[in-house]
């Protein structure tokens, strides 16, 4: 036997569907927004993906330039923060017996595995996101010890080739003392290092992936 279906019983299941729609409407909201606010957070976040770090060391009789491509970091276009690791163990003279004993004697790399920086850019206004010269500001540890700095640098955006995609470029040169460090002036081949040491990075940034 079928059964009438009279309005009152249509009149009920619309209203069931109304409540069931309204409900899950509600739960894929509250699902959505923390991931919403995540990907807001993380617009602004760009990570390091191409590096260059040389340290320039000098003697009385020659030059020698420790060089790497491993380092790693982040610079945040709405805050300024930027930070940097160079690992000490992926830095290279050319002299497998010289590197050896700068990390070992002069950098102490087993318990100080990374030269790092972390600071801010000052008067950096992130809605501008101007490309120039700018001061970065913040801490620089080497060998366990920490100093203070102040480091010059240039900060370029770039539009990537055949996309809205935009990377940033920063590069930087500047001084560090091995003795504000509390390294002993290395000795190769009878003579010491000069004391301060030049710094060159170069790193190419890119949206930090979930953009």
């Amino acid at each position: 036997m079928i059964l009438p279906f009279n309005n009152s019983f249509a009149l009920i299941l619309n209203k069931g569907l109304v409540v069931l729609c309204g409900c899950l409407l509600f739960a894929f909201t509250i699902t959505a927004l923390p991931f919403s606010t995540i990907l807001a957070q993380d617009q602004h976040q760009f990570v390091v993906t191409e590096s260059d770090v040389v340290f320039s060391s000098r003697t009385q009789i020659e030059r020698f330039d420790g060089i790497t491509s491993a380092a790693t970091g982040s610079f945040n276009t709405e805050t300024g923060h930027f930070r940097f690791e160079v690992p000490v163990d992926s830095i290279r003279t050319g002299n497998n017996r010289r590197d050896a004993k700068m990390r070992e004697d002069y950098l102490l790399s087993e318990d100080n595995p990374y030269i790092k920086f972390n600071g801010l850019v000052q008067n950096w206004q992130s809605a501008s996101q101007t490309n120039g010269e700018y001061i970065a500001k913040g801490t620089f540890s080497i060998a366990g010890f920490e100093r203070e700095v102040e480091i010059p640098g240039n900060i370029l955006f770039q539009k990537t080739e055949n996309s809205e995609n935009t990377t940033v470029e920063i590069s930087s040169t500047f001084d560090i003392k091995l003795s504000d460090y509390n390294i002993t002036r290395p000795r190769f081949l009878l003579v010491r290092l000069n004391d301060v040491q030049e710094v060159s990075v170069s790193f190419v940034l890119s949206a930090q992936s979930g953009n």
